[in-house]
């Protein structure tokens, strides 16, 4: 079993180790132990020496126990108060017993009970050499209402001369560190400010989005600031038979090029002309210009004829082109269909 305080009080909440009004165990070992008096009340050495006491009720114990249940772990029972002096004297503090559940009982006060205790507190407690338990709470400075449990410890002094001291310490172990009061909760508040305004802003949108839907579902439209969709259609076949235009008219000028410079054989050239601009363009930026071809008696343009022995020749460079791409991947190279051809072409051009 765990335990750990809560450091979520109110900074205007005093905490005092309620050591002199104690509950007596007279040798037995309570499965419940009772944290303090019901109504107004003081301890025996006069505290709290600036109000007329302490007070818990019905209403103000039903926070008390809300705020305990809310808490995970368990409250931890200790002896004489050590859990409070560990970081000035440096000595352990085992747990003498744990509690979880707070019960308040009209006429008597409230009570912690299921109590669990060690081998030997309980030990202890049998053979007296514990005899009570002193709570340690918070309270409200200005009205003395009880406002959180925070442990509770086994004691033989039920009246302290170092009482002021422990309750300084107290308040030392129970508060907040400085940097998790005042500046956290200031960041916090201007975060869900920040948050709220995204809220509003995005809510704020969505009724605009609303708005303009509405809008274009009114009958009332002027469909005469709106294009048919059917001539945006034929817009658009109009656009791409122009761009095909464009692009056929720029293929055949490289062509041209081509066939000027000995890049395009006449038998590549239907071959050619289907291929896309881009395509083409990459082509020629790879081909070697056959010196050969550059000259020929044609211009470069196919010879006239019925075009068979253009379309063998196409057929015989392919074949070529495939061949040789065959041997060199048999060799472990990877040869694109371009750079098969140039070299067929090429070869070609050595044997003429």
């Amino acid at each position: 079993m765990r335990v750990s305080f809560a450091h979520n009080r109110p900074m205007k909440n005093e905490i005092i180790a309620l050591a002199a009004n104690v509950t007596d165990l007279a040798g037995t070992v309570p499965t419940e132990i009772q944290l303090t008096p019901d109504g107004l009340f003081r301890a025996k050495d006069g505290r709290p020496a600036e109000l007329s006491g302490w007070l818990i009720n019905a209403e103000i114990a039903q926070n008390v126990i809300q705020l305990a249940d809310s808490q995970a772990d368990a409250f931890v029972i200790d002896y004489e108060h050590q859990t409070l002096y560990a970081k000035q004297n440096g000595c352990p503090a085992p747990a003498a017993g744990w509690f979880k559940n707070l019960q308040y009982r009209e006429g008597l006060g409230l009570f912690a009970t299921q109590v669990e205790w060690t081998d030997s507190a309980a030990l202890a407690i049998q053979n007296k050499e514990y005899r009570y338990i002193s709570p340690v709470l918070s309270f409200e400075p200005k009205t003395g209402v009880i406002t959180k449990i925070h442990m509770a410890a086994l004691t033989n002094n039920p009246a302290l001369d170092s009482m002021k001291d422990l309750c300084a310490l107290a308040a030392d172990y129970f508060s907040p560190p400085q940097d998790l009061q005042m500046p956290e909760i200031d960041k916090l508040k201007a975060r869900i400010a920040e948050l709220e305004k995204q809220l509003a802003d995005s809510q704020a949108a969505c009724t605009d989005l609303k708005t303009k839907k509405a809008a274009c579902s009114d009958e009332s439209v002027d469909l005469s600031q709106h294009v048919p969709v059917a001539a945006v259609h034929e817009l658009q076949k109009e656009l791409a038979a122009l761009n095909s235009r464009i692009n056929q008219n720029a293929v055949d000028d490289l062509v041209k090029v081509g066939l000027s410079d000995g890049r395009i054989t006449p038998a590549l050239t239907d071959w050619a002309k289907a291929l896309p601009h881009e395509a083409l363009s990459a082509f020629l930026d790879k081909a070697t210009p056959i010196a050969a071809l550059s000259g020929t008696q044609t211009g470069g343009n196919a010879p006239e004829g019925d075009g068979k022995s253009n379309e063998d020749s196409a057929t015989q460079v392919a074949s070529k082109a495939t061949a040789y791409q065959s041997q060199q991947a048999a060799l472990g190279f990877v040869i694109d269909d371009i750079t098969a051809i140039n070299h067929v072409m090429s070869e070609w051009v050595k044997n003429v």
